[in-house]
């Protein structure tokens, strides 16, 4: 049955705020998560490109799944730190990543870690476990140890994660006799 438009001003207003609710949806389940990502979601996460001429770009953070509210708190405790917000980091050209990780690590003590959460798109630092930065053994060991629970992203990982592809028009317009459709044909991937 063909969809009638309504002849009343509330049927026109209900249908514009059932269009906007489903555009609500649609804008919020497009988020980025580990549910819905794609490989190519994550190769423009963790790309960078060398933002000096004729170097090559400089070591990406290690990628690992999004924090947990706790090792966040643990890294901070120890005192590492966020530092580039996920907003900025997705923001960024390749270059510009490159740059900016760049100027971070001209600060840093060796030793250093940086990681980078996927599909959350946040950098952290995670100081060193060298004994000059500090003696103290027991910190030591809780930063291994935090360092080891952070779930780095694998190749089985990888390789599960759908490839994106274009979104394939599912109606095509046959007979072209005048502006719109006469017929509407379901197209599959049997078609040439």
């Amino acid at each position: 049955m063909p969809y009638r438009f309504p002849k009343t001003a509330l049927g026109a207003v209900i249908v514009v705020a059932l269009l906007w609710v489903n555009t609500a949806i649609a804008t919020a389940g497009d988020k980025l998560t580990e549910a819905n990502m794609t490989h190519n979601d994550y190769d423009q996460l963790i790309e960078t490109k060398s933002s000096v001429e004729d170097e090559a770009p400089t070591e990406k953070p290690m990628p690992v799944h999004n924090l947990t509210d706790k090792q966040e708190q643990d890294i901070v405790d120890l005192g590492g730190s966020k530092v580039i917000p996920a907003k900025d980091w997705k923001n960024k050209t390749p270059e510009e990543r490159d740059a900016q990780l760049r100027s971070i690590k001209e600060r840093l003590p060796a030793g250093t870690t940086l990681i980078l959460t996927v599909p959350k798109g946040e950098v952290w630092l995670i100081p060193p476990r060298t004994k000059e930065a500090e003696p103290s053994n027991e910190r030591r060991y809780y930063l291994t140890v935090l360092i080891l629970s952070l779930r780095r992203w694998t190749a089985a990982e990888l390789a599960k994660l759908p490839v994106s592809v274009p979104p394939d028009n599912p109606i095509s317009q046959s007979d072209r006799h005048g502006t719109t459709p006469e017929r509407v044909v379901q197209r599959t991937n049997e078609e040439p």
